[in-house]
């Protein structure tokens, strides 16, 4: 066995702040790279390895005022000077065991018009703006609504985490952690306790927060930090690395010097990470080249190509399986290359690196599941009922894969699903909703279909 320990040769550079971990990687050496460019998108009629399991609708949740309901409305923001504000639910999250599902109803902290409170308002504490978390159970049934006590101000609702015992994880804009109890109330010493553990890892590797990561469990947190090291590179003064930082339950906290951890997943029933390996020399990429189409919402087809992107997308990479006292019990090269099944998909960590959702899953069975993207995509309009002048955008041309423990394709699991959503007329027009899809520790994989008037969640089912 060895131990995962920090590396100043080898490691993988990330770009400042963490923006193009994948174009980075790059710069490594490299067995082969590959160009790609307007190669047509995948038919369900693809060949793959196995049968892809028939998608179904598991429960529907209507937009709405009432206490059952998520709060929200699109966003205008065509023609000149006619701009209002959108505004909806900030996060999706799903138990490990698949049978509770979280939203957090963001909208309910703005007012009547969907603007933001003013500060006063915010801090009053018999203020009606508080942050409310919804809870459903795989039939669709309310089970609950979290009003979160104090403390809401602070948080960054764009991430939820929650442990067994149903305790809620937030990344904090102050504290680093915030832990609320299951009823909403604040458990201030418990994460006044983590916090410190954090802020005391962080000034000792002079390292800075990134974000919550993951909760297994156990109730460890699994956190990324960045750390700032002198390039080798001429083109670069810098260079960005992100580290896993894991908080056992005594506040002790390792810290995994594994380089890119971002690209990183947690078992969340043993606690085991897997991260890439920033040692391996033998990666192979491909250059791809992704077009971007707007389609308005009442045009029976898309607008020309609007823009495009350059995504370096990673065909085989080694990854390392690590307990979490850093201990690494085994590596694996990983296949990314699904090609020869006749599907023209490319890994995608870019659309994670922006905070949307987490890098990859892992189940208890140790199968890995990866978002994939397809070389078109579109900037799709849903349209108010009431209004049509007030859309969403939603992108699609994501798709879910799954693969074997040891890194081999099986089969797709999501085909063309949007993973990047915004409440208002523009890419950034409206709010933003993140943590679109999730696999449970079965293997079941879930993401979110949005509507006119309700969000379904849907499912791959593991058979």
């Amino acid at each position: 066995m060895q131990r995962l320990s920090k590396t100043t040769e080898g490691r993988s550079p990330v770009l400042p702040k963490a923006t193009a971990f994948l174009i980075a990687l790059a710069l490594m050496s490299v067995e082969a790279t590959y160009s790609v460019q307007d190669a047509p998108n995948p038919s369900p009629s693809a060949v793959t390895a196995r049968p892809a399991p028939r998608p179904v609708t598991l429960f529907k949740v209507e937009y709405g005022d009432k206490p059952h309901q998520l709060r929200a409305r699109f966003g205008k923001s065509y023609g000149e000077g006619d701009f209002s504000p959108g505004g909806g639910p900030s996060a999706f999250y799903v138990t490990p065991d698949g049978q509770r599902f979280y939203f957090i109803d963001f909208a309910r902290l703005l007012t009547k018009e969907f603007h933001e409170p003013d500060e006063e308002a915010l801090q009053d504490p018999n203020s009606p703006y508080k942050p409310w978390i919804q809870v459903y159970d795989r039939q669709g049934r309310h089970v609950r609504t979290i009003r979160l006590a104090q403390n809401g101000l602070n948080l960054r609702l764009r991430r939820l985490r929650v442990d067994a015992q149903g305790r809620l994880y937030f990344p904090d804009r102050k504290n680093y952690i915030a832990i609320y109890n299951e009823d909403g109330t604040y458990e201030e010493e418990r994460s006044r306790r983590v916090s410190q553990a954090i802020r005391s890892v962080l000034e000792e590797h002079e390292m800075r927060w990134f974000d919550l990561y993951d909760v297994d469990n156990a109730g460890r947190i699994y956190c990324l930090a960045e750390k700032t090291y002198p390039s080798d590179d001429p083109r670069f003064d810098t260079i960005e690395d992100i580290h896993v930082l894991v908080v056992n339950t005594d506040n002790q906290v390792k810290v995994l010097w594994n380089g890119s951890g971002s690209d990183c997943a947690v078992n969340r029933q043993s606690g085991e990470v897997i991260v890439f390996d920033p040692d391996y020399d033998g990666m192979v990429f491909a250059d791809v080249q992704v077009s971007y189409r707007n389609w308005r919402w009442n045009q029976p087809q898309p607008d020309e190509v609007d823009s495009t992107g350059e995504h370096a997308a990673p065909l085989r990479s080694r990854y390392l399986r690590v307990r979490p006292d850093g201990e690494v019990v085994s590596q694996f090269l990983w296949d990314t290359d699904v090609s020869t099944y006749g599907l023209n998909l490319w890994a995608d960590s870019t659309i994670a690196m922006v905070g949307n959702h987490a890098f990859f899953y892992v189940d208890s069975s140790g199968r890995l599941y990866y978002p994939y993207t397809a070389n078109t995509r579109h900037r799709k309009e849903v349209a108010d009922r009431s209004d049509p002048d007030c859309v969403m955008r939603k992108i699609d041309g994501s798709w879910i894969l799954e693969f074997s423990p040891d890194g081999r394709f099986q089969r797709v699991r999501a085909e063309n699903i949007c993973l990047s959503v915004y409440y208002g007329g523009s890419r950034f027009g409206g709010q933003r909703m993140y943590d679109l899809w999730y696999v449970d520790l079965q293997g079941n994989v879930y993401w979110l279909d949005f509507q006119p008037d309700h969000i379904a969640v849907m499912m791959s089912p593991v058979r």
